[in-house]
């Protein structure tokens, strides 16, 4: 008869549930505190994405009434995040039961994409319309920080991984799977922005994306390609963040609530918040609301993505998952001694966790740095206007 093992899944265990165990209340509060920060930053650069992805592709010059009058851009970008606004703050207001179709659906609106911008910028290079070779330059250290956010942003999923593994029957090549997942979304993101670069990379060429194809490199790659001669994959391109981001906010809100009801206990017994998920109403707009009027105000993506990436992301995916690991493997030492374990990560030696650390706390340093200079020259060029 075989030995019974002792180590399998019950059930599945959410990092704040990882964190109380662990670490404690504190550990669990600081850790949904963490993940409060990363939504409220996904949820603005949702906000911001939208609109702007509309306006540059449809009205990226005003709408003229008349000979004499024209909405000026900056009202036709409110106006589009007021509309924007009002088809997704009741789907805030509601309960996600099964959203597997909304995800089918944003899986191939953003494979399509992605593909299709890999696809011209390919055409662009071998066409040599675009870049020219010698003036794309090789390196450029000032982008490091941002490039930094950004990869954190792009990769950081962590905090869903019980939720991707948890189904899976055989979970003994768990670890096999996340590499090979891994090493797939690497490729595509060289394949992405090496095309990129080699297409668009160079100095030379304009920046005004508005009205010129190739052009350099925009903050939403999506907007080098509104000025495509292929006229049906320009505005598909320039509309792609609008498909995904509005039936994505929804989630990522609900999800904000969500975790904002469990750590705040405000009204959760009071009288007026019984019956008709008056509660729930209160948080979906204490969840929604901000980031909603910070993009009515505030519209650099790349700023939000660099903020958000490189201090609630960075915590997410490398502070706190070592910290997790660190007192998980110590609780193990202590109560199941020599124990095997199946499941166990091939870098057992705590010298892993240490350098995680390291890296982190120096990519912390410069790009704290880097994001003071971002803003105090946003700052200055809106004192200079």
């Amino acid at each position: 008869m075989k030995e019974e093992k002792l180590l399998f899944f019950l059930k599945q265990v959410e990092m704040g549930g990882m964190a109380e165990t662990l670490l404690g209340k504190g550990g669990r509060l600081f850790f949904y505190l963490i993940l409060l920060v990363y939504l409220y930053g996904d949820l603005a650069i949702y906000a911001v994405t939208v609109p702007q992805s509309v306006l540059e592709t449809l009205t990226p010059n005003g709408i003229p009434f008349t000979d004499d009058f024209t909405l000026p851009p900056y009202v036709c970008y409110w106006c589009y995040l007021i509309i924007f606004s009002v088809i997704v703050l009741p789907f805030c207001l509601s309960n996600f039961s099964n959203s597997k179709y909304l995800q089918f659906f944003t899986i191939i609106c953003r494979n399509l994409a992605f593909v299709l911008m890999i696809l011209i910028a390919l055409v662009t290079i071998f066409s040599k319309s675009g870049a020219d070779p010698a003036n794309v330059p090789i390196s450029n250290l000032s982008g490091i920080p941002t490039l930094w956010g950004t990869i954190i942003y792009c990769f950081m999923c962590h905090h869903s991984i019980p939720g991707l593994i948890s189904p899976l029957q055989k979970k003994r090549k768990v670890n096999l799977l996340m590499f090979l997942v891994y090493c797939g979304i690497l490729v595509f993101y060289l394949l992405l922005s090496s095309t990129a670069l080699f297409a668009y990379g160079d100095s030379n060429l304009s920046d005004d994306c508005k009205s010129v194809y190739p052009c350099q490199i925009d903050s939403l790659y999506t907007y080098n390609f509104l000025n495509s001669s292929r006229v049906v994959i320009s505005y598909y391109l320039g509309l792609f963040p609008v498909f995904t981001l509005t039936s994505n906010y929804p989630l990522i809100a609900i999800t904000l609530r969500n975790n904002m009801m469990k750590i705040f206990t405000f009204g959760e017994n009071a009288p007026w918040a019984q019956g008709n998920n008056r509660r729930q109403y209160l948080f979906a707009l204490i969840a929604s609301l901000p980031s909603l009027l910070l993009a009515a105000v505030f519209t650099q993506v790349d700023v939000l993505v660099s903020l958000t990436g490189s201090y609630a992301g960075l915590f997410i995916e490398f502070v706190i998952p070592v910290t997790l690991v660190y007192f998980a493997r110590k609780e193990m030492k202590e109560k199941y001694p020599g124990e095997p374990n199946p499941y166990k990560s091939p870098f057992q030696n705590i010298a892993w966790l240490i350098g995680i650390l390291i890296v982190a706390g120096l990519s912390l340093i410069v790009v704290t740095l880097q994001n003071v200079v971002n803003i105090y020259d946003l700052i200055s060029g809106w004192l200079d206007n």
